[in-house]
């Protein structure tokens, strides 16, 4: 699938340097230069982007390797809306040497603008949370609660106020389930947006907070069962004055998890996070610049997430569809008595970025 994805990107890019030689010959000419007249229409968008990323990072664990790594990542999306009252959208990305992963695709019907109601079915992140950022790396409320399922979520938008509820398929299993858990959650909030202030305050809700992408991720690797139901909830706000905007964010379960695995049943804590985020988006001299300033935390995650992660992100845009981002962020692991190593780690990453 990753060659397919790398040949899909070349073949399209061979297409566009061809332009000027198909639009010579005939019928064929025509049917191509038709196809980027409709990719050039206003319901269609075409986007992605090739990001090479450079990190140097320090563990926890003395005994583990401590270096530079780099990576190349790609994603390529298309989003389309014929008419007023019907989108959809589809996102695949990848990883050198990592399968082709779809991040998104689904349906929306309904016009808010028009029509308070709408439904939107497919694959989505669900409306758990906020995730405000400006920084390259995710913030530890985000790696604790963002979930990413197949759904079908009914969106009511009135005014400056919003209301999302949503039915999910859940990865998690529970013991005596077959079946994948037929999960659903909610979110509602404020949502004011003038010219130079904003204002948003809102809170979620999800029947299975094991479900997100990292808990998930967790269970598998260490092979556990869960075995009860873990509800968890979520709470955000964020204000923005002029260039500057300040979020903060708290997610938790608000049940303690019951999970089986090789060494018996265990009951765990019920794991939590919080985020504040100063963000600054100024343009100078026709340069773009964004920065972030991050201070996240979480509690009775270990083994999952550091216990503080803290730092801040550069992201300067020189020129269209470039984008130059350097990050600085400090961790620190549990105190020992809570199982961890209470040591620091640094992390600096470089990122280059090309978008389309």
């Amino acid at each position: 699938m990753r060659k397919f994805f790398i040949a899909f990107i070349a073949v399209c890019l061979c297409l566009l340097a061809s332009l000027p030689v198909f639009a010579d010959e005939g019928e064929a000419g025509k049917d191509l230069m038709g196809f980027f007249d409709w990719l050039d229409q206003d319901e269609v968008d075409l986007y992605g982007s090739i990001e090479a990323e450079f990190v140097s990072e320090e563990s926890f664990d003395p005994d583990e390797d401590t270096g530079t790594e780099s990576t190349v990542s790609y994603e390529l999306g298309l989003s389309i809306e014929p008419n007023p009252w019907l989108g959809g959208m589809f996102e695949v990305s990848t990883e050198y040497e990592k399968p082709v992963t779809v991040d998104e695709a689904w349906v929306t019907v309904g016009n808010p603008e028009r029509f308070p109601l709408y439904l939107t079915v497919g694959k989505m992140t669900l409306p758990f949370g906020l995730y405000e950022s400006a920084m390259l790396s995710d913030s530890l409320t985000l790696e604790l609660g963002e979930t990413t399922s197949t759904a079908a979520q009914l969106g009511l938008e009135w005014e400056a106020l919003y209301l999302k509820a949503f039915g999910y398929e859940a990865e998690s299993r529970q013991q005596d389930e077959e079946d994948e858990l037929r999960s659903f959650g909610a979110d509602a909030g404020f949502l004011l947006d003038e010219d130079d202030f904003g204002i948003q305050l809102g809170a979620s809700w999800i029947s299975d907070f094991e479900d997100s992408d990292r808990l998930t991720e967790y269970l598998n690797d260490e092979e556990f069962t869960l075995l009860n139901r873990v509800p968890g909830v979520a709470a955000y706000a964020s204000v923005t004055l002029g260039v500057l905007t300040l979020a903060v964010e708290h997610v938790e379960s608000i049940k303690r998890p019951r999970l089986s695995g090789e060494d018996g049943i265990e009951e765990r804590p019920r794991q939590k996070a919080w985020t504040t985020e100063l963000m600054l988006d100024v343009e100078l001299e026709g340069i773009v610049l964004e920065v972030g300033l991050m201070y996240s935390e979480s509690d009775d995650a270990l083994d999952i997430l550091p216990r503080q992660r803290m730092g801040g992100a550069l992201t300067v845009y020189p020129f269209e569809h470039l984008r130059i981002s350097v990050e600085y962020l400090q961790e620190k692991d549990y105190q020992v008595n809570h199982g961890g190593t209470d040591s620091n780690a640094d992390i600096v990453t470089f990122q280059l970025a090309m978008e389309l």
